[in-house]
């Protein structure tokens, strides 16, 4: 049902736009990094036969205002440089995935980044 995804959305927007006044105290325009989380050290026969689309990032970083720069990054195709500059990070990872996208999350709160994560596995917490 398309009505119970959209509270996560909105949610995400809503801290979306309230960051993004503390965003604009730095110069320059807010970016955020959206991640599709995919272990790459998993077996071949663990991850699905064709890497699904990553229709649901794609959609929340259309929703994004203009001002923000958005980055949607689908680790089946590439890799993530965990070192780029975010002001906001988005994850959105399987059950199987998990511990690959706890560990990125890892990573940039180590360095001080909001965090938000969704898709299948935080959704159904």
């Amino acid at each position: 049902m398309i009505i119970k995804y959209y509270p996560a959305i909105i949610e995400a927007l809503s801290i979306a736009l309230s960051f993004q006044a503390v965003c604009e105290t730095v110069a320059g325009m807010p970016k955020v990094l959206l991640i599709h989380a995919t272990d790459p050290d998993l077996q071949l026969a663990e991850q699905p036969l064709m890497p699904f689309p990553v229709l649901g990032l794609t959609t929340i970083a259309a929703l994004f205002p203009e001002e923000w720069e958005v980055s949607v990054i689908d680790e089946d195709v590439q890799q993530v440089d965990t070192s780029q500059k975010a002001d906001l990070v988005g994850i959105s990872t399987l059950t199987l995935d998990v511990p690959h996208a706890y560990r990125l999350a890892d990573t940039f709160k180590q360095r001080g980044v909001p965090l938000l994560m969704g898709g299948m596995h935080p959704s159904a917490l």
